[in-house]
C-alpha cells in the first residue's frame, strides 16, 4: 500500500503540473489532463474497491 500512496503522489504532482502547463498550452495539452483526469478517477475507485 505504501507504494500504492507514493504512486498518487506522483500523479497528483504530474495532475498540477499539467493543470499549470495548460494554461500555457491549451489545446495540445488538453487530451493528455483528460487523460490524467480519468486515470485519477479509476484509481480512486480502486481504492475504494480494495478498501
Amino acid at each position: 500500500m505504501a507504494i500504492f500512496y507514493k504512486s498518487q503522489d506522483i500523479v497528483g504532482i504530474l495532475f498540477i503540473a499539467v493543470k499549470f502547463l495548460t494554461r500555457k498550452n491549451h489545446i495540445k495539452l488538453y487530451s493528455i489532463y483528460k487523460n490524467l483526469e480519468l486515470i485519477i478517477i479509476d484509481n480512486s475507485i480502486e481504492n475504494k474497491a480494495i478498501k
